[in-house]
């Protein structure tokens, strides 16, 4: 798996990720829109989780091509951002054309780790099959605290794949 390109277009596009839960729920959204990622993700407490994309992080940390700074907060958490030489590595291989995922990243990245949550989980378990008031059971008894947005998330989740569905790749 070669994921530095697409992680180096990510920060490119972002600037900066604040929190290890938002990056790993970009990711996720964006690897089902299409973007190619390549991460296998289970469930964890907040939601779906790649371990196979934190080592990655942390081997990309290790070689300088991103830091990941401690953020003092409501919260302890982290930045993560490309260094110089994450920059140079992806223009050289892909110059300055953005990705076509880079619109829908851009976007979700305002938004909060925990609106990425409810989305990420969203999807997690429709990729999982559930569906209709499964899925709203499934959701609220996992995301208690996030129960009451589940309707607004989910019409969101669908406005986003309506808007986007071009990005995602067509079974043959």
């Amino acid at each position: 798996m070669n994921s530095i390109l697409p992680i180096g277009q990510l920060l490119r596009t972002v600037g900066n990720v604040e929190g290890r839960k938002k990056l790993q729920k970009l990711v996720h959204l964006l690897q089902h829109f299409g973007a190619p990622f390549g991460f296998r993700y289970g469930y964890l407490h907040f939601g779906p989780y790649s371990s196979d994309l934190q080592s990655q992080l942390q081997v990309f940390e290790e070689e300088g091509l991103i830091k990941e700074t401690p953020v003092q907060g409501f919260y302890r958490t982290s930045r993560f951002e490309a260094e110089p030489e994450l920059n140079d590595l992806v223009s050289r291989v892909a110059g300055d054309a953005e990705p076509e995922w880079s619109p829908l990243a851009a976007r979700l990245s305002e938004k909060s780790g925990s609106e990425l949550e409810a989305l990420s989980t969203i999807i997690f378990l429709r990729e999982g099959g559930k569906s209709g008031e499964a899925l709203k059971r499934s959701f609220c008894d996992l995301k208690p605290k996030l129960a009451p947005d589940f309707d607004t998330k989910l019409q969101e989740v669908e406005a986003l794949e309506a808007e986007f569905s071009g990005l995602r790749p067509t079974a043959a």
